[in-house]
């Protein structure tokens, strides 16, 4: 293992000097302890014996990305969610998400069952969430690039990753004034929140004006996602830059 002549991993050097770029926002670093307890530094790369899963590290200058595509055809601004595998809201109803008739119900659920996919949150065949309206309307819909979200989604249950920054790519300048935000819900009741400010991280000198770089880092596990506001016909791109993570252990 390299390290600096303070005896300091030298990816943790490179860690630090990533977060000087950071912006504030009134984001609550305190509450991200976890970003740190999470992911031992110094077995990164490596996996205890007998453990199913190891961690990995993005090597310095370099980070994995995934790339998140969420599109809202509906004629009503709707609230989506990313991930909380564990308590998502394909699988328990959440009464925050319903829109007129978008009513959230998981289609998978006796009452979405009976309904025959109108109001309900699912999945297409090709591994992508869809909340429908009533029949034939629109459907709000959640995709993945480079692995289908269903899995993707289903993966954070065990492999969890920690995501440096989102590259945020809107169709209408009124999505930027739209806040993400990071929550955590345990199945022991607990539940805690922070925001994510898209439109304080837009330089005002940047050519790209439907594009921001929001470099507030987080984690996402089973208990852990995002919820976001999409305006009237909206597709939102977000590019998820990722510097660790977890994958099996072979």
């Amino acid at each position: 293992m390299n390290k600096q002549k303070t005896g300091k991993p030298f990816y943790d050097k490179i860690n630090e000097s990533s977060f000087d770029s950071f912006g504030g926002n009134q984001f609550d670093p305190d509450y991200f302890e976890d970003v740190q307890n999470g992911y031992d530094p110094d077995y990164a790369g490596e996996a205890a014996a007998g453990a199913a899963t190891r961690n990995e590290v993005s090597r310095p200058g370099q980070k994995m990305q995934i790339n998140i595509t969420i599109s809202n055809p509906t004629a009503a601004r709707q609230k989506v969610e990313l991930f909380s595998a564990f308590f998502s809201w394909a699988d328990i109803f959440k009464p925050e998400f319903v829109t007129g008739a978008y009513t959230a119900i998981p289609s998978l659920s006796t009452q979405g069952l009976a309904t025959i996919g109108v109001g309900t949150v699912g999945w297409d065949q090709n591994g992508d969430l869809h909340h429908y309206g009533a029949a034939l309307a629109a459907s709000v819909a959640i995709g993945c690039g480079e692995y289908p979200y269903k899995s993707l989604l289903e993966s954070t249950k065990t492999l969890p990753f920690r995501v440096t920054f989102l590259r945020i790519a809107v169709t209408t300048v009124a999505q930027l004034n739209n806040q993400i935000t990071h929550f955590t819900r345990t199945f022991a009741g607990g539940y805690k929140q922070n925001q994510i400010n898209v439109r304080s991280y837009k330089k005002p000198t940047q050519f790209q004006n439907l594009e921001v770089d929001t470099k507030t880092p987080f984690i996402i596990d089973g208990e852990k996602g995002l919820i976001y506001d999409l305006e009237i016909g909206e597709v939102v791109q977000i590019g998820m830059f990722i510097n660790r993570w977890s994958r099996p252990q072979v």
